[in-house]
C-alpha cells in the first residue's frame, strides 16, 4: 500500500525550537529598547527605597522638679500728702490808743416846774485807752442858744469820770427838748464821736 504524500507535519522538535528562536529575538528586542531609552533620559529606573529598621526609643523619665518661689513683699511707698498752705492773713494793725467820752448820767434835782430853778447834773466818763485833753461841755434848751458851757482844763483820764452841773429856769409852760454835749468842739481825737450828746425831753410843771 502506498502512504499518502501530503504536507508535512511540524514535530515536537522543530515546535521548541522555534519558540525559542522567537522568545530570544523578543528579549533582544527588549534590551534594545530598555538600553534605548536610558541612553536618551527617557527613563530612569527609581532606585529601591531602603527601608530603614524601625528604631524604638525607651521614653526616659523626666524628672519633674517643682520651684516654689518666695514671694518678694516690697514695701510701700508713702505718700506724704501735699501740705495744704495756709492763706496769707494780712496783720491786723494794732489800733492807735484814743479816749472816748461819753455821757454816763443825766438827772434833775427836781421836776422843771415853770418860773422855778433847778439844777442838771451831767456826769461825763472817758472809756477809752487814752486820756482825754482839755474840752469844752454844753447844755442847753428849747429856744435857748446856750444854757451852760464851760471848759474842762484838766481834762478827763482814761477811765475817769468828771461831774459837771447847769442851773437852769423855764419861764413859760410846753414841751422842751434838753440836751448835754460834751467835747463840743471835737477837739478831742476819740475812737468813738457818735456818743458825745444826750438828749431828754422834758415838761415844767406850771
Amino acid at each position: 500500500m502506498e502512504e499518502e504524500k501530503g504536507e508535512e507535519k511540524p514535530t515536537q522538535g522543530n515546535q521548541n525550537i522555534w519558540k525559542v528562536g522567537f522568545f530570544a529575538l523578543l528579549g533582544t528586542v527588549v534590551v534594545v529598547l530598555v538600553v534605548f531609552f536610558l541612553q536618551k533620559g527617557g527613563f530612569k529606573p527609581q532606585p529601591t527605597p531602603t527601608i530603614s529598621p524601625e528604631v524604638t526609643l525607651a521614653a526616659t523619665p523626666l524628672e519633674t522638679v517643682i520651684t516654689v518661689q518666695t514671694p518678694i513683699v516690697r514695701p510701700k511707698a508713702t505718700i506724704a500728702p501735699t501740705p495744704t498752705q495756709a492763706p496769707t492773713q494780712t496783720p491786723t494793725p494794732t489800733p492807735e490808743p484814743k479816749a472816748d467820752l461819753y455821757i454816763k448820767e443825766y438827772s434833775f434835782n427836781h421836776p422843771p416846774k415853770k418860773n422855778e430853778e433847778f439844777t442838771v447834773t451831767i456826769v461825763i466818763g472817758n472809756q477809752g485807752n487814752k486820756d482825754a485833753g482839755p474840752f469844752w461841755w454844753e447844755w442847753k434848751s428849747t429856744w435857748a442858744t446856750t444854757s451852760c458851757r464851760e471848759r474842762v482844763t484838766d481834762g478827763i483820764a482814761a477811765g475817769a469820770t468828771k461831774t459837771v452841773s447847769c442851773n437852769f429856769t423855764y419861764t413859760s409852760w410846753s414841751t422842751y427838748e434838753t440836751k448835754a454835749i460834751v467835747d463840743a468842739e471835737n477837739e478831742v481825737p476819740e475812737s468813738d464821736e457818735g456818743n458825745n450828746t444826750y438828749t431828754q425831753n422834758v415838761i415844767p410843771i406850771h
